[in-house]
């Protein structure tokens, strides 16, 4: 535990063995001037968090927010390597743009577990996959692009809401044969839009499970021209 009178400079390297590193309410960020990494590190957050610079996720790693915010500066490089997750729980992430949280490969995997992720400009999402815990609120008037060729999961009792007119764009990654890009586990997997514009590109993709609900004005914007290459639903069972 980080006491009241420590003062973090800079990370370093943490190898944490799955311990926790809980960080007291004064310790507000963390300046990062040389990349650091944390390897099977869970760490604990107190009170609103400013990160900057690179950080390297190895391993299975978690930052619990506590309801706090996480806020990435401008400078902010999250990477999540090869066979590592990263799991973020409790938490408002805000400063989301470009790619500032992204997985090295497609072995890699983020965790959104009750977050809302607030994006200040487009952000792309190009390798691994993204686990839906929960509630998930995504907003911000910006692109959300998932762009992996692996598919991402909402799990049972959960919910992806997309509000306050962000626009997703997602689809299969090349044609009609590759992965579908969203997973329902089962019926009480729930995708939620709001006030937002959903483009599908024109490879397509198949909703076979789960709910949408669809409030407030939602537009839905199908680049593909055969049935193969839309917005198709169900598995073909009655």
């Amino acid at each position: 535990q980080l006491k009241n009178d420590a003062t973090l400079i800079s990370m370093g390297s943490v190898y944490g063995n799955n311990n926790v590193f809980d960080l007291s309410a004064n310790v507000t960020g963390w300046a990062n001037p040389y990349p650091s990494s944390i390897h099977d590190l869970h760490t604990l957050l107190h009170s609103d968090f400013i990160l900057s610079g690179t950080l390297n996720i190895h391993g299975n790693c978690s930052i619990n927010g506590h309801w706090n915010s996480l806020i990435l500066s401008d400078d902010v490089n999250i990477l999540i390597h090869p066979d590592s997750s990263l799991h973020l729980r409790n938490l408002e992430v805000d400063g989301i743009s470009g790619s500032k949280i992204r997985c090295v490969n497609d072995s890699a995997q983020l965790l959104l577990d009750n977050v809302r992720w607030v994006q200040d400009d487009n952000f792309s999402f190009t390798r691994g996959s993204i686990l839906f815990n929960n509630e998930v609120n995504f907003v911000g008037p910006y692109l959300f692009n998932y762009a992996s060729a692996l598919t991402s999961t909402i799990s049972a009792d959960s919910r992806w809401y997309l509000s306050d007119i962000i626009e997703v764009s997602l689809g299969r990654k090349n044609s009609y044969m590759d992965r579908n890009p969203i997973y329902f586990e089962d019926i009480t997997s729930e995708w939620r839009m709001e006030n937002c514009t959903v483009n599908i590109t024109g490879s397509g993709m198949d909703v076979t499970n789960g709910t949408i609900t669809v409030d407030g004005e939602v537009k839905f914007d199908i680049d593909g021209t055969t049935s193969q290459c839309g917005l198709r639903f169900g598995d073909g069972v009655e």
